[in-house]
């Protein structure tokens, strides 16, 4: 073997190393935020240009949204196995089932309302995963799209949807496509 020979080989050997790092780490993230991101920007695009249909957009969002992810959730397991898989699946799975259970409690108020706490309970389960998973940067990504609901909902008024179309779906396009162009390459 000669020494070049060596050297490439211990590169492949580090290059593979650091993307077995990186799906093991993100499982998949990255395209879901990007995925979310999508989702979010099309169905808060879609609700305030066109309010009278803003549950068929989120409707469609929603669901391409799931397909996707489970799409994503495959590939992923094709590659990596994770223990904890199930269970963060089991989890989201619950949050809606909870979500709609407080929905049916309180009865929807206006849509922004019912948007904007479906909104924060989707960031509470973002910290929590967080904690769960000692990933601080999910805290962080939660406190700020949590601002942003906040700043829109308190703040927007009739601009609430444009606002989180670019905040909220901006702040998961951005991190996704952060994580999958900068930190799978570091």
């Amino acid at each position: 073997m000669t020494r070049e020979t060596a050297e490439q080989s211990l590169r492949d050997i580090e290059e593979a190393r650091r993307k077995t790092r990186f799906d093991a780490d993100w499982g998949g993230g990255d395209l879901m935020m990007i995925l979310w991101g999508a989702v979010w920007t099309f169905a808060f695009l879609g609700s305030h240009y066109d309010p009278e249909k803003a549950g068929i957009f989120w409707m469609i969002g929603d669901a391409l949204g799931v397909i996707g992810t489970w799409a994503i959730i495959y590939q992923v397991n094709q590659r990596v196995q994770s223990q904890e898989g199930q269970r963060i699946g089991i989890f989201w799975f619950l949050l809606f089932v909870f979500i709609f259970l407080e929905l049916a409690v309180m009865h929807p108020w206006d849509p922004i309302q019912m948007n904007a706490f479906i909104c924060l309970q989707v960031m509470l389960a973002i910290v929590v995963m967080g904690l769960w998973l000692e990933v601080m940067g999910m805290l962080l990504f939660a406190g700020v799209v949590t601002a942003f609901i906040l700043v829109g909902y308190f703040l927007m008024g009739s601009y609430y949807n444009l606002w989180m179309a670019c905040t909220g779906g901006g702040a998961f396009l951005g991190t996704g496509l952060y994580a999958r162009y900068r930190l799978r390459r570091s």
